[in-house]
């Protein structure tokens, strides 16, 4: 679900282009391509709201 009106964390950089979003769910994976084909693909899980995410790294 996109939220334009998500507000950034404070004190996290924002860059050109940059474009965030509002996730709901207890999971969610990211792919962040790279042109020399070093992708990274990272998972994100919730297990409840008091607990925050855990991320976990996919590939490499």
């Amino acid at each position: 679900m996109l939220d334009p009106g998500v507000q950034p964390h404070p004190g996290a950089p924002l860059v050109y282009g940059d474009r965030r979003a509002r996730v709901q769910g207890p999971e969610v994976e990211f792919f962040q391509g790279d042109t020399a084909r070093r992708h990274v693909r990272l998972a994100y899980r919730r297990k409840n709201d008091s607990e925050g995410w855990s991320r976990q790294l996919l590939w490499p």
